[in-house]
């Protein structure tokens, strides 16, 4: 099987392309993709679609960026502060300029600028763990940006296209509920899907019956966070609210926006160019036919 036999993304454009008479050419295992019909064309790159401008494309994929300009437009966002290991920059320096921050916050976040999926992304609380999260990142990226802790009850993400909400979910943390009489390690086990527990997680720890323990701390559908579909809807207008405020400051066509609510306060988190449904289109008929409805849209609004 090759690789792009394993993308959801690649099958639902295929479908795509031959219910709407769209000829399709495939290069880079598919990871680059040229849609023709009636002579326009139209390309996806990985996840990203050509809805947006390349100056969007940018500054979403800058997590520093878009908190800098979503901030100075009235958009409350969650603080992130961009630091660089320049060509001559000493490790000691890069840690010593964020280690104020960690004395500061007491813990932090400490990421990849430019990632995504919750990958190389570390909660740090001492000056060990800072140490150890650099090291791994500087060996992807030069470019690192830092965020406060903060205690986040709830994350949502709203998948947007030409400043229409197409879809709005919250991202639950996968969890286990104890009987008095199982580990963690063997509740997981019982679930039926994969879940990457935190590693502070004490998995030969018997939970009481009742208690509920959170496996991790990231909202990530990667990490095994399911979405919940159902919200009310004085939710769901206050997230509508700030997702079409975000994608008109960034003049956004086709992005999702993640926000976060914290304390009586909801917050963008991240915007994301690349519009990744892999996990969501694979939880059911319902879900994969969402995100095959929303990529259709985005599609034909290029070659319409």
């Amino acid at each position: 099987m090759s690789y792009s036999e394993d993308r959801q993304l690649v099958k639902i454009i295929r479908e795509i392309c031959q219910e709407n008479n769209i000829a399709l050419r495939e290069f880079s295992e598919s990871w680059i993709m040229q849609l023709e019909k009636d002579k326009k064309s139209t390309y996806i790159y990985g996840y990203k679609f050509e809805n947006n401008s390349a100056t969007t494309l940018s500054i979403c994929n800058d997590k520093a960026a878009t908190y800098q300009v979503l901030s100075n437009n009235g958009v409350d966002s969650v603080k992130h502060d961009f630091f660089m290991r320049y060509k001559h920059t000493k490790f000691s320096q890069l840690y010593s300029e964020i280690l104020q921050l960690l004395n500061k916050y007491k813990t932090i976040v400490v990421k990849n600028n430019t990632g995504s999926g919750g990958k190389l992304v570390f909660k740090v609380s001492s000056k060990l763990q800072l140490k150890q999260a650099l090291k791994k990142l500087l060996k992807h990226t030069k470019f690192i940006c830092v965020s406060p802790y903060v205690d986040i009850q709830k994350e949502y993400r709203c998948v947007m296209c030409d400043n229409n909400v197409e879809l709005i979910y919250e991202k639950v943390r996968p969890s286990v509920t104890g009987n008095g009489k199982l580990t963690i390690k063997k509740l997981i086990s019982e679930l039926p899907y994969e879940i990457k527990p935190n590693k502070t997680i004490k998995l030969n720890y018997i939970p009481k019956k009742g208690e509920v323990i959170t496996l991790n701390w990231k909202h990530n559908l990667y990490y095994g966070a399911s979405a919940k579909l159902s919200l009310d809807n004085k939710t769901k207008t206050i997230l509508t609210k700030i997702a079409k405020s975000t994608t008109k400051i960034l003049k956004a066509k086709f992005v999702s926006v993640d926000i976060v609510l914290i304390g009586n306060t909801y917050k963008v988190l991240e915007v994301n160019s690349g519009i990744m449904m892999e996990k969501f289109s694979s939880f059911s008929h319902q879900t994969y036919n969402k995100a095959k409805q929303i990529y259709t849209k985005a599609i034909l609004s290029l070659l319409n």
